[in-house]
């Protein structure tokens, strides 16, 4: 059984709203109006925060990646010394 595939024209596009477009017309109708529009606004604290919030992410992402390492240490570690302690029992047994 073939499905028809539906196109949907542009017109039927912009009646979905998504969950965060309704959050920002909740927000401030005005601003997500003019986001619709096709306006993108400059301003220097929007751009300060825009940095923020990279500088924001860059660092987490650091402190993910400094914990991932830090697991990994811990492992190797624990290898080590259960070796180490093998190694000790089959010394003192031979």
């Amino acid at each position: 059984m073939m499905r028809k595939r539906i196109q949907s024209s542009t017109k039927n596009r912009r009646l979905i709203i998504s969950a965060s477009e309704i959050a920002e017309f909740s927000y401030c109708s005005h601003a997500w109006y003019l986001k619709k529009q096709g306006y993108k606004p400059q301003s220097p604290s929007l751009e300060i925060g825009k940095k923020a919030h990279k500088n924001l992410g860059d660092t987490l992402d650091n402190i993910h990646c400094m914990r991932h390492k830090s697991k990994r240490h811990v492992t190797y570690g624990i290898f080590f010394l259960v070796t180490a302690v093998i190694l000790i029992l089959i010394g003192v047994l031979l």
